[in-house]
């Protein structure tokens, strides 16, 4: 399991994206802003949804704790700044992404098949209350 996480923030306008760095080097990232875009022409979301993108774990690094430190740590600022749900988007074929997100108490919310360049697939969503103890 990761002993030492060095955790840096970026934020920007349109959220806030957690680097996490093991010696110096990038092992895993993952980010959250207010849900905007296409999710919210599929889920109901409010003012306080916040929509999870960009979770990465280096793939030499997966399964080490760095994909659950950086979630835990967007979570817990998701909720310092008032948001009270997370919704995200994934596809089937992404089975460890589901495991993962169903771990940390996500629920199936929704199935959607979209296309985009050309191409037809489908997207799973996920949706789950943040902040409750």
């Amino acid at each position: 399991m990761a002993q030492s996480l060095e955790i840096e923030q970026y934020r920007s306008e349109h959220g806030e994206r957690v680097l996490d760095l093991h010696e110096g080097s990038l092992v895993g990232m993952g980010a959250f802003r207010p849900a905007t875009g296409y999710i919210t022409e599929f889920l109901d979301v409010t003012a306080d949804s916040a929509e999870v993108k960009r979770m990465r774990v280096d793939p030499d690094h997966q399964r080490e704790g760095y994909g659950q430190a950086i979630y835990d740590e967007l979570e817990r600022r998701a909720h310092n700044e008032g948001f009270r749900e997370f919704v995200l988007d994934t596809t089937p074929q992404q089975e460890a992404a589901r495991q993962f997100y169903r771990t940390n108490g996500f629920e199936l919310a929704g199935r959607e098949r979209v296309e985009a360049e050309g191409q037809s697939f489908e997207l799973l969503l996920y949706r789950k209350p943040i902040g409750r103890d």
